[in-house]
């Protein structure tokens, strides 16, 4: 792939920073361009103190990106989703949040509405067929007891079943 008209050009007028700043982030670059803004760096001769601090400040944003990434959904939320997974703002929050860069935030929030959806769907299939089976009538406790179950059955399980094994990491030596 050919360089577009005036690229090295436009490397040319760019400042030290944000030349560095392109060849920190290479992997947003294509080949050629890259090689491109090395040349220039080359050629400018840029003095290493301020190619550190560069590199510094793009080892911060890392670090903070990173730590965007890990945040916990917050308890709210996560009371939220579970209670009405059946919401459209919800889903939306939770691709906000991706879209963000809080990949952790993000699963968390799909991950209580599954559960908020998976307690409802087992309270409500086993009030009907508990009730099919032996009328509740007055008993409404029967009912409560059916949710209750029910929640720890959604809350509970998770940490029952083990987990898969991620099949494209690969496993520490």
């Amino acid at each position: 792939m050919t360089l577009p008209h005036g690229f090295e050009s436009r490397l040319e007028a760019m400042p030290d920073h944000e030349l560095l700043d392109m060849i920190g982030h290479g992997s947003e670059y294509t080949p050629e361009a890259l090689a491109a803004a090395r040349r220039e760096v080359e050629r400018r001769e840029i003095d290493p103190t301020v190619a550190r601090k560069v590199e510094t400040a793009l080892q911060e944003e890392a670090m903070v990106d990173q730590a965007r990434a890990n945040r916990p959904l917050p308890w709210v939320w996560r009371i939220i989703n579970f209670v009405f997974p059946f919401g459209i703002p919800q889903m939306l929050i939770a691709d906000r949040y991706g879209m963000k860069g809080y990949e952790r935030c993000r699963r968390e929030c799909w991950s209580w509405m599954r559960r908020g959806l998976l307690f409802w769907v087992i309270s409500f299939v086993g009030i009907i067929a508990l009730d099919a089976i032996w009328p509740i009538g007055d008993r409404e406790w029967v009912g409560w007891l059916i949710m209750l179950l029910s929640l720890a059955i959604v809350l509970l399980a998770p940490r029952l079943i083990p987990k898969r094994s991620d099949p494209i990491r690969r496993r520490a030596a």
